[in-house]
């Protein structure tokens, strides 16, 4: 990652705006991928055994904003 711009704010605290890169992304987004496949219902598979590909085609979105989350919060 990379801090990008930082903003002192009232209470002693600083906001950051990091840029990551897709790299980094990348790695994690098939560990969410597969923590998702666990668990996720999809129509015509039972719970956990939706295919994976099925799974990152409706579940991108999602998964790629679980990703951003635990790496920013690894990074505070």
């Amino acid at each position: 990652y990379e801090v990008v711009e930082e903003e002192k704010i009232p209470g002693s605290r600083v906001r950051f705006k990091l840029k990551l890169t897709e790299a980094a992304i990348a790695g994690r987004l098939d560990e969410t991928f597969n923590e998702f496949g666990k668990s996720v219902r999809l129509p015509g598979f039972r719970p956990g055994k939706a295919p994976k590909n099925l799974v990152r085609r409706q579940f991108e979105g999602p998964a790629r904003e679980e990703t951003v989350k635990r790496l920013v919060g690894r990074l505070t």
